[in-house]
């Protein structure tokens, strides 16, 4: 810690404020890249840090010793970015703010263990990559990791770090790059965790078919649907959810549900007049499935889709090389758009390679699909699946809850347990269509529950992601900035400040 580390100096007189800030930002990314090399933020994953070009370049300044052009580049598009933004140039870090000010109460809710008894390696599913997740954003964001690494440095030269103190999250607020990828993370992690914990034991899945069968006609007096989960349905494809089109008859909604959580269709398969196989029920906790036949809730999320593959049941995830590799992220995204028949339409999730011939696209084009994914990304990355899961799951919970209570000896079997939730919904639907049972099936009082939350929040989460992104009203925008013309280039960029800049950062390793 006691090691030197050079600050950019204005040798040439007092610069504009532009270039003062834009070389104070610098010298604190020196300062950064410095500690992250001897490790000094230990407790502060530099992954994030490490994606930005902007630390890169100074790092290969540093190190070195040398200009290539893509660091050039790079200052340049810190440049661009600070200039096109103007007066709004901390709306980086306010979108970060905003961000955690939201994910901060959904991760330390979703650590309640309440929310998540019964889904399998849970411990290592979420419970420790979730608290990590807390740890290191709060050192960020809440403690002010780069002012301390600041402070920390100033007490072994303070004549040299005192002129370049400018209070609290300055690279935060003067670098919306940084605070972008940052932003970017924390939503992808967020997205990833919630897909894994809806995917556990099914509640979404499980709330969604239920849906379906309490909004036949006849069993839906309000005639509302259940926006939240219409929107995951949209986002997957209905062919996936409900393995084919949408069931019309409750027969139909009993038997495509057993399907998609994993009954094997010759089961099936027996009767061929579509009816009941009152053999497939006779079981008090359901018969016997397959998580590798079922289907599972899957990211909504382009870029999580193609930065994570699992092993079809939904607990094992791994991270592709597309999620640290923006190239190999980027193709993969326009892969993805091209192959399907309508660029704005996502691509089926099980199929995403198939259906049409790839078209040739010119650079240009590829970057324009490209925004484009990213674009539609937007929304799906602020729709929170972990209060949507834990909303499926109160209501399942209230539901399992009347029947024990009230039909015992036709639901014994599926007390306070949440790996039983699934069985039990299958359960009652088969009562309904005419499996013998001693004591009522307590569907009416299902439909009841299911209406009334329907009524009262059933579009609560894709109203709160909207708001998040701003489509509704209360999120600020940003207006031009007619103080500057952002044609007007900075003529000190590629001389003088560039020189400065290089020859500053070298001399930390020889020691000058």
């Amino acid at each position: 810690m006691g090691a030197t580390v050079p600050m950019l100096s204005n040798r040439s007189g007092k610069p504009p404020k532009e270039e003062d800030d834009l070389c104070i930002c610098i010298s604190h990314l020196n300062v950064l890249d410095f500690q992250l090399d001897i490790r000094a933020c230990a407790t502060t994953d530099d992954s994030v840090f490490r994606e930005d070009q902007i630390l890169r370049a100074v790092h290969t300044m540093r190190v070195e010793r040398i200009i290539p052009t893509w660091t050039v580049l790079a200052l340049q598009i810190l440049v661009d970015t600070r200039r096109e933004l103007g007066t709004h140039l901390s709306r980086g870090l306010e979108d970060l703010r905003e961000a955690w000010a939201w994910l901060h109460p959904t991760w330390t809710a979703c650590l309640d263990t309440d929310r998540t008894r019964g889904i399998k390696n849970i411990e290592q599913v979420c419970y420790k990559p979730v608290k990590e997740e807390i740890a290191r954003m709060s050192e960020l964001l809440d403690e002010d990791f780069m002012q301390g690494l600041l402070d920390d440095q100033m007490k072994h030269q303070p004549k040299d770090f005192s002129n370049f103190n400018r209070g609290s999250y300055f690279l935060f607020r003067n670098h919306p790059l940084l605070c972008g990828l940052w932003l970017q993370e924390s939503l992808v992690v967020m997205h990833s965790y919630g897909t894994r914990m809806a995917a556990g034991h099914g509640p979404i899945e499980t709330a969604i078919h239920l849906s379906q069968a309490v909004s036949l006609p006849g069993l839906n007096p309000a005639g509302g649907s259940w926006s939240d989960l219409e929107y995951i349905i949209k986002k997957h494809g209905a062919t996936y959810m409900f393995v084919g089109e949408r069931p019309d008859n409750l027969c139909d909604c009993f038997n495509r549900m057993r399907i998609a959580f994993g009954v094997g269709v010759s089961l099936l398969s027996r009767n061929k007049k579509n009816e009941i196989d009152y053999r497939d029920i006779k079981s008090d906790r359901g018969i016997r499935v397959s998580r590798c036949l079922g289907r599972h809730i899957l990211p909504i999320s382009r870029y999580v889709s193609i930065g994570n593959k699992t092993n079809g049941t939904g607990y094992k995830w791994d991270v592709t090389r597309a999620a640290r590799d923006p190239f190999v992220m980027m193709e993969g995204l326009v892969n993805r758009i091209n192959s399907s028949k309508d660029v704005s339409r996502p691509a089926d999730p099980l199929n995403e390679n198939t259906s049409e011939v790839q078209r040739s696209l010119t650079p240009l084009q590829s970057l324009e699909i490209f925004k484009r994914a990213l674009k539609e990304d937007d929304l799906p990355l602020r729709f929170d699946l972990m209060n949507l899961n834990w909303r499926c799951l109160k209501l399942l919970r209230s539901i399992q809850k009347v029947c024990v209570k009230l039909s015992p000896h036709v639901y014994s079997a599926f007390k306070s347990d949440d790996r039983y939730l699934k069985a039990l919904v299958s359960h009652m639907l088969g009562c309904v269509l005419g499996s013998e049972h001693e004591q009522p099936h307590r569907f009416h009082e299902t439909c009841n529950l299911v209406h009334g939350l329907v009524t009262r929040e059933g579009n609560v989460e894709y109203l709160a992601a909207q708001a998040r992104l701003g489509i509704v009203k209360g999120a600020a925008k940003i207006g031009e900035d007619e103080s500057e013309d952002f044609e007007v280039p900075m003529t000190f960029f590629s001389t003088l400040f560039v020189d400065r800049i290089a020859g500053n950062i070298a001399k930390s390793e020889s020691g000058d």
